[in-house]
């Protein structure tokens, strides 16, 4: 059974940890996403007939795009927006999530890095800084969480596999549990 209290939203279960409990206003932001998807609120922009690339099966669809919270919700006709833009004809594609990076490989600042591949229809990567992060740790990994903000392209961190690069089982485990403490940042 779910129950709503005050600010929280859990599962009827006395053994869930307090810290797996789901804000409601978490539960509600994602209704309201639903909600616009689905067309029953108004998005805030719609670029009407949008030549859509499906990359999967490299068809061209004709079709409005409603777009809210600066990301697109939905690929349907009949929208209600608070903006219309004219698109009659021109192309959109969906952006590449490259899966694996080493941004330090690239000798570019996060800035630069989002710069030079944003052009290229890159939209996120996920970023493994497992081997800078043997050379300046925590630091560079808060160098990395502090400066990709606001960038044109979204830079996800995942847990360094390989930090530090000794066999030393106590090390690992006392830098893996850092990390996660800056993680909760």
């Amino acid at each position: 059974m779910l129950l709503f209290s005050e600010d929280r939203y859990t599962q009827e279960n006395e053994n869930i940890a307090s810290d797996n409990l789901i804000p409601i206003s978490d539960i509600l932001e994602l209704k309201r996403k639903i909600n616009l998807a689905k067309g029953q609120e108004k998005v805030d922009q719609v670029a009407k007939k949008t030549n859509v690339v499906n990359v999967f099966s490299g068809d061209i669809h004709e079709t409005d795009v409603a777009i809210a919270y600066g990301i697109f919700v939905g690929l349907v006709d009949g929208y209600k927006a608070k903006h219309f833009y004219g698109a009659q004809g021109k192309f959109m594609c969906l952006g590449l999530i490259d899966g694996h990076i080493h941004l330090e490989s690239t000798f570019l600042s996060p800035i630069e890095f989002c710069n030079v591949v944003a052009i290229h229809g890159t939209s996120a990567v996920i970023c493994d800084p497992h081997e800078i992060a043997n050379v300046l740790g925590l630091r560079l990994i808060d160098y990395i969480l502090q400066t990709s903000h606001g960038l044109p392209v979204k830079i996800f961190l995942m847990m360094p596999s390989g930090v530090p690069a000794s066999l030393d089982r106590a090390i690992s485990d006392y830098v893996h549990q850092t990390v996660l403490l800056v993680w909760q940042k």
